[in-house]
């Protein structure tokens, strides 16, 4: 019985693990969107304030009128080498959190094959194979198999 207790603590610590490894990931990422929004509304911010500055200091009707066609260009300009910018940094994130959730797998396969292992069974999945949830598919495997037989 103490092979069993054990074996159930590991694989506890195994799943507990693994699900707090993947919860960090997660919030990783969500600090990470929340800092690239920010430094996007930053930018937002002061390319409105570059915009009323040019409002401001226009003294002619005639550089007044271009502004509207000046800021489109510009905006547009800057517009596409953000979506470039963001872009890049989003595969870069989507690749650092597959690491991660690869690291935490293979983590978590390791933790559970050293459970079953300290489980003290010279074949780590019998212990598996033994379990209450197989007793109880067995007779009726063996009842579908005489009545086949029949």
């Amino acid at each position: 019985m103490h092979h069993d207790a054990s074996f159930a603590l590991g694989l506890l610590k195994a799943n507990a693990a693994l699900q707090l490894r993947l919860a960090q990931l997660l919030q990783e990422r969500a600090v990470h969107w929340t800092e690239l929004a920010g430094r996007a509304s930053r930018g937002n911010i002061q390319a409105c304030g570059k915009a009323r500055e040019s409002v401001e200091q226009a003294t002619e009707l005639p550089a007044l009128a271009v502004l509207p066609s000046q800021a489109f260009w510009h905006q547009f300009q800057q517009g596409l080498q953000q979506a470039q910018a963001s872009f890049q940094e989003a595969v870069q994130a989507q690749t650092t959190f597959n690491t991660g959730l690869h690291e935490a797998l293979s983590q978590w396969q390791a933790d559970t094959v050293a459970a079953l292992r300290a489980s003290g069974s010279e074949q780590p999945y019998a212990l598996f194979m033994r379990g209450p949830w197989m007793q109880e598919a067995a007779p009726a495997g063996k009842a579908k198999a005489g009545a086949r037989a029949a």
